[in-house]
């Protein structure tokens, strides 16, 4: 599965991803003006602030309760929509383009960003190539290449290049076993809905296109047989087909032999509207696949012994065996979380009832990661196994033989992001990423030696000169919340440090630990970083996760809250001199600031947030979530999401400075959802600070632009953080 739940934006922002969010291009911005500061945002004249939103009668009732909705004409495409949203752009691109400093921001966001090094991602193996997503430091786009040697860069063969006027992505890849050919996804303007490209490694396209294989709402996969002939793939339906109407839902897997025309479907009746697949195939032909009923819902899994017969089901949701993978004798390595919440090993025979599955690695205090759209958290590399652990964000990798006795322990760094390993030429291909180390890649040898391979990223900055440290606040209901602090060294510690706080808080996603060089413009001017792990992550396993989902959602803005109070009172930094920032689900999480606690902070950004918490689930990807956020049609779960809904609690106040960015074509959370949470702030605005909205038309969720975007738009994000907490 090759779906990316949480939010590619800046880094600050969503954990690890170092994807910047959409930009919108200033080549057609009108020319800077100062927009007034010294009187409320509503007694501005129409020429220095957003256009305001005439509010229309809708309202909807639940349960008996009328809930009105004044703004849901911004949820449609009409001309009244594109002139409101002309005229947001235009005064936000004004305001933006006038703060001060800007110039040199953009300086030192373009020097990291344009440094003279060579970015490599997403290095995967094969028998014979290493593949890899590269980017060259004058390329706005990274490319998918092969490699004869990891340890020899230069051997590196480009298979596919992006056509960025066309605003081209990869949204995944997946090179046969062989390495002699490889599928990739490719979407454009960011919309994630991609068709499958077979080439050869030498670039050259062998086989027609593939159609509707990837879309934001459910992702997609793509496994290949041993030998190359033919591939797994999952795909949406097509014109004629049943569920025509709903082209985001309705996934399937099917099988496609190279050259033929006649592809099969594997599981169809199987998989319901929002369910989604992945697939796996061993080097005998084995075949498993795996559904999940929607984002964070319950898994069930599906073998095809031999790539023989139909897919047959092993382990039904009940059985909560939240991840199955291939071994390499005819056998399943298995996570289950029956008994064990945090996690065990299972060993099965390939054909055998699941009541027969033994304990390979008992369960422990530390959470087995199982993240489903990746397939991470187990593999079986050169007859050993490898456990992925959570440990309150940080990962670990713990190795056991095939009878499950513990292995030594793998030269990589503490607290840090690690990516399994994987064979290749009798050794193994790992990565790790700190704070401040940069992702690394490691050759490991048979005999443990670990060798840092040429391709691992190269910093550009040194950050020893900050400190990294860890601290726990205290929730409403007495929950101690994890966050980390990170800061100049020597930083006074007397309430006058400005801060970034980031947050997340949902899905089963840890936010771990990422290189922050792309933070230094903020942390060279004297500013912290706080990433929070709150409860609705995986940092603490699935019970961690549980406790900040669908009627329990209040308790991850209530660790936020808490978090934000506390390096308050901590005198790590003061109310006014604190930023928060959060995308898609944490983009809620901003709302809920917002709405719940303005006062704890000077400014908001948000990126590609979900605001309206009663209407999210009629969108395409809305069916995916309702797993995790609950449903307006049960009750009690409407009554917790109208408690929180930022578009339906916003109420008349001094609201702090607030940036909301969106993607037109973001098929994960519908753009109108950032629409009327502006203009409900705009309208409930009592105080002085801007309320700023910030759309793209060639981005979606965050994915879809260039370098040369992205550059523009983290300068604007980093001045505006600067200017509201005062930094010059």
């Amino acid at each position: 599965m090759r779906k990316v739940v949480c939010l590619a934006v800046a880094a600050a922002a969503c954990g690890g991803s170092s994807k910047p969010a959409p930009v919108e291009p200033v080549a057609s911005a009108p020319p800077p003006m100062v927009v007034p500061t010294n009187t409320p945002i509503a007694t501005q004249p129409l020429t220095s602030r957003a256009l305001v939103a005439r509010k229309d009668g809708t309202v909807d009732t639940y349960f008996g309760e009328k809930v009105a909705d004044p703004y849901r004409w911004l949820e449609g495409s009409g001309d009244d929509v594109k002139t409101w949203l002309k005229g947001q752009n235009e005064y936000t691109a004004a305001f933006l383009l006038a703060l001060p400093n800007l110039d040199a921001i953009r300086e030192d966001v373009a020097k990291l960003a344009r440094a003279p090094h060579t970015k490599w991602v997403q290095v995967i193996p094969s028998q014979t190539l290493v593949f890899a997503q590269r980017q060259l430091p004058d390329e706005d786009a990274p490319s998918l290449v092969a490699l004869a040697d990891p340890k020899k860069p230069e051997t590196a063969v480009v298979i596919f290049k992006p056509d960025t006027a066309k605003h081209e992505s990869i949204d995944f890849y997946m090179a046969s076993p062989k390495g002699d050919r490889v599928a990739i996804s490719i979407s454009a303007n960011g919309s994630e809905s991609g068709d499958l490209h077979i080439f050869d490694t030498k670039g050259k396209e062998i086989d027609a296109p593939v159609a509707n294989v990837q879309r934001p709402t459910s992702g997609g996969d793509v496994a290949w047989l041993p030998d190359g002939s033919g591939l797994y793939y999952t795909r949406y339906p097509r014109q004629g087909e049943p569920h025509f109407a709903e082209p985001d839902n309705w996934q399937q897997l099917w099988f496609h032999a190279l050259g033929k025309t006649d592809d099969k479907p594997m599981l169809a009746k199987e998989v319901g509207q929002s369910e989604q697949i992945t697939a796996e195939v061993d080097a005998k032909g084995n075949a498993i696949a795996s559904v999940q009923n929607g984002d964070s819902g319950p898994i069930r899994h599906y073998v095809r012994v031999g790539g023989k017969g139909a897919f047959t089901l092993f382990a039904d949701a009940k059985d909560q065996v939240a991840l199955a993978k291939l071994g390499s004798k005819n056998d399943l390595w298995l996570v289950s979380r029956k008994d064990a919440p945090m996690g065990k090993v299972l060993h099965l025979a390939l054909g055998q009832p699941l009541a027969k599955a033994t304990v390979a690695v008992p369960a422990s205090d530390e959470a087995i990661e199982t993240d489903f759209y990746a397939s991470d958290g187990l593999v079986e590399v050169n007859n050993a196994v490898y456990v992925q652990y959570e440990a309150g964000g940080p990962e670990k990798v713990r190795g056991f033989s095939r009878a499950g006795k513990a292995l030594p322990a793998l030269p990589l760094p503490d607290v840090a992001t690690i990516v399994l390993p994987r064979a290749w030429k009798g050794g193994m291909l790992m990565a790790a990423s700190t704070y401040t180390q940069p992702q690394t890649y490691y050759w490991i040898s048979a005999k443990g030696a670990a060798e840092t391979l040429p391709i691992s990223l190269t910093a550009t900055v040194d950050m020893s000169a900050y400190d990294v440290s860890r601290d726990f606040a205290t929730s409403k209901d007495g929950t101690k919340v994890p966050y980390t602090l990170v800061q100049k060294k020597g930083a006074p510690h007397d309430g006058t440090m400005p801060c970034l706080v980031n947050g997340y808080g949902g899905f089963d996603i840890s936010l771990s630990p990422y290189f922050l060089e792309s933070r230094t413009p903020l942390l060279s001017r004297g500013v912290c970083l706080v990433i929070s792990n709150l409860r609705g992550g995986g940092e603490f396993g699935e019970p961690w996760h549980q406790a900040g989902m669908l009627t329990h959602k209040q308790n991850v803005f209530d660790d936020f809250a808490a978090v934000l109070a506390d390096v308050v009172a901590k005198k790590y930094t003061s109310a006014d001199r604190i930023a928060a920032v959060g995308g898609s689900n944490g983009g809620l999480l901003m709302g809920s600031v917002l709405t719940q606690h303005p006062e704890l902070v000077k400014a908001v950004i948000s990126y590609v947030g979900i605001y309206d918490s009663l209407r999210y689930e009629l969108t395409p990807n809305g069916a995916t979530n309702t797993n995790e956020y609950g449903s307006v049609k049960d009750p009690e779960q409407y009554r917790a999401l109208r408690a929180y809904s930022p578009v339906h609690n916003v109420t008349p106040k001094a609201l702090p400075a607030t940036l909301l960015v969106a993607g037109d074509n973001d098929g994960r959370v519908a753009p109108y959802n950032s629409r009327k949470f502006a203009a409900a702030l705009q309208a409930a605005q009592t105080g002085t600070a801007p309320i700023l909205l910030k759309t793209s038309s060639t981005s979606g969720h965050g994915f879809g632009t260039g370098r040369s975007e992205q550059i523009e738009e983290e300068a604007l994000v980093d001045a505006f953080i600067l200017s509201q907490l005062g930094v010059k």
